[in-house]
Parts: structure tokens; C-alpha cells; sequence
């Protein structure tokens, strides 16, 4: 859907409770909570029947905060003071 080529990123074995699997990884711009940022995204060969999404990246870059006997969800950009 994104048109990018999985098996032509940058390969790397990655480890689960489930076992391993080969990710290939590509820079792409990400949309989350309405911030956009750059992230290297690994994608699963097509054998792992699983999704797997880590928190180096885009993660590292968000401020967030839970109040779940409230449920209420606090989202910024990390370093953004307000």
C-alpha cells in the first residue's frame, strides 16, 4: 500500500516471545496524534503472521501520558515544553 519494494530495506533479525524474524527497514514520515516525524520502519517478511511495532523511532519522540480511572490520554512532542 505504501509502494515500497519490504525485502529492499535495510535486513535485520529481530527476537519475540514467539520466536525470531527478518524485518527490513525503510525511512518514512509517520503521522501520529497529528505530529508527523521521520522514523526508520522495519517491515515483516511475509512468513511472520504477526505485527510488531517497537519504540525506538517514533516512540522515543512522544511524550505520553495515561490516566486510565479517568481515561484520558496526554500526547506531546518529546522535548516540546507545553
Amino acid at each position: 500500500m505504501l509502494g515500497l519494494r519490504v525485502d529492499s530495506g535495510i535486513q535485520r533479525v529481530f527476537g519475540t516471545a514467539e520466536g525470531t524474524f527478518t524485518g527490513f527497514g525503510h525511512e518514512v514520515s509517520m503521522c501520529a496524534f497529528g505530529f508527523e516525524f521521520s522514523a526508520t520502519v522495519y517491515f515483516a517478511n511475509f512468513r511472520y503472521p504477526r505485527n510488531v511495532l517497537g519504540r525506538y523511532g517514533w516512540l522515543q519522540q512522544m511524550r505520553i501520558g495515561i490516566v486510565d480511572y479517568e481515561g484520558k490520554l496526554f500526547v506531546a512532542r518529546y522535548g516540546d515544553e507545553s
